[in-house]
């Protein structure tokens, strides 16, 4: 349930912003997906899994 309230106010959110704010938020999210995994998970990121989101 908050999980869909979450996407809920994320679409609500990105839906009064300018496009191109928009799109660099969307297109940054793998990104941050990468750092969180790294720092608050402890995860091991090398060059290929960074190389890979970039993809």
């Amino acid at each position: 349930m908050l999980l869909l309230v979450a996407a809920f106010c994320f679409i609500a959110a990105i839906s009064v912003m300018p496009l191109s704010n928009a799109l660099a938020i969307v297109f940054m999210a793998p990104f941050i997906v990468l750092l969180v995994g790294k720092y608050y998970r402890g995860e091991d990121v090398g060059p290929c899994s960074a190389w890979a989101y970039s993809a």
